[in-house]
């Protein structure tokens, strides 16, 4: 045995020396035939035992080294697209060569072979779990711009060709942290994100419900129940908006987060404002549409009465069964509930 001799020439080598044995150990079979068929002695070989021995001893190391390099060349050859239903092949793969690389008698773990062995499986075992992580479906577009720019490599990952080979050359095992930083930011973005789609999904579909009013055979007035319910459940959603918009892996939603705080903020500021009219109104109707004030006070009765049909009938009635965040958006509302709030607190205090 020759120790010091790059692994690929020390493979060459080893394989034209087991064909070379080969036939030197076919010839001592048909030689100890001979020397039974005539009675002979049998003939000792000792280099050639000698040489099985050796050439068996190496055969642990290079044949391993041959089967973990064709093996890793395969995986590389993998279509990104293809990687994840391998993964856990390729992991239970790798685990085995780490062990048997381990259990190599002492005397081989000073070849140069052992060496490289050595480091194709460490290098491989440590961007294994950054693959995983990297083929999880929280990794957008943005991530892989961020690996490009921390490696230093082109990563086309929305190319149909786009092989493992890329990522195993990029040294991702160099970036453990930095990679691993990357893909844990992405899940708690996708977490944002999905809440945010559920919170905007919610509130497109979320609506007022309204009812009579007295002796009004038409919607006019919004159930307070009903009202309830959306003010929790808009103090929940806005709780849970500034949170996220708050945490440092939501920049990527930054423009949407803010503009679905200021509609639900905008919608809680115009409901409140909504009910105060409303309750101002339900309390002075009786008050100024009959008894001795509405006599005594005619024009403010006239005024209060026309205020209302503007307000149940020309607006609010219009709204029934809508939408909360389109209606409170809705320029008319918005325009009469400081006109109707002012004139109704004015006959408050007539």
């Amino acid at each position: 045995m020759v120790n010091g001799i790059a692994p690929r020439e020390a493979v060459e080598r080893l394989k034209r020396f087991k064909e070379e044995f080969e036939v030197r150990s076919r010839k001592q079979e048909i030689y100890y035939l001979g020397e039974d068929l005539f009675g002979l002695p049998h003939q000792q070989y000792p280099k050639l035992e000698k040489t099985k021995q050796e050439l068996g001893y190496l055969a642990q190391l290079y044949d391993l080294y041959v089967l973990v390099l064709e093996t890793i060349k395969e995986w590389k050859d993998y279509l990104w697209t293809e990687v994840p239903q391998h993964i856990e092949d390729m992991r239970s793969q790798i685990e085995v060569f780490s062990n048997r690389c381990k259990k190599m008698p002492k005397q081989l773990r000073e070849w140069p072979a052992y060496h490289e062995l050595k480091k194709e499986i460490e290098d491989f075992s440590e961007a294994l779990p950054l693959l995983v992580e990297l083929a999880k479906p929280s990794i957008m577009p943005r991530h892989w711009q961020q690996v490009q720019e921390l490696t230093g490599k082109e990563l086309p990952v929305d190319s149909e060709m786009f092989m493992l080979q890329s990522l195993i050359d990029a040294n991702l095992q160099e970036h453990i942290d930095e990679v691993t930083d990357i893909c844990d930011s992405a899940d708690k973005q996708l977490i944002i994100e999905k809440r945010l789609a559920d919170i905007t999904k919610q509130w497109s579909e979320e609506a007022f419900l309204f009812g009579s009013w007295k002796s009004r055979d038409y919607d006019c007035v919004l159930s307070g129940g009903r009202v309830a319910e959306i003010q929790e459940m808009l103090e929940e959603a806005l709780m849970q908006l500034n949170t996220m918009n708050a945490m440092r892996h939501s920049l990527p939603f930054k423009e949407p987060l803010q503009n679905m705080i200021t509609s639900l903020s905008e919608a809680g500021d115009i409901i409140e404002r909504w009910v105060k009219v409303q309750m101002l109104w339900t309390s002075l109707e009786s008050v100024f549409t009959g008894g001795d004030i509405a006599k005594q006070m005619p024009m403010e009765a006239k005024k209060f009465i026309r205020s209302i049909r503007i307000g149940s009938r020309s607006c609010l009635s219009r709204l029934r069964h809508a939408l909360v965040v389109p209606c409170c958006q809705n320029d008319l509302l918005q325009q009469l509930l400081p006109v109707l709030g002012q004139a109704w607190r004015a006959a408050r205090r007539v």
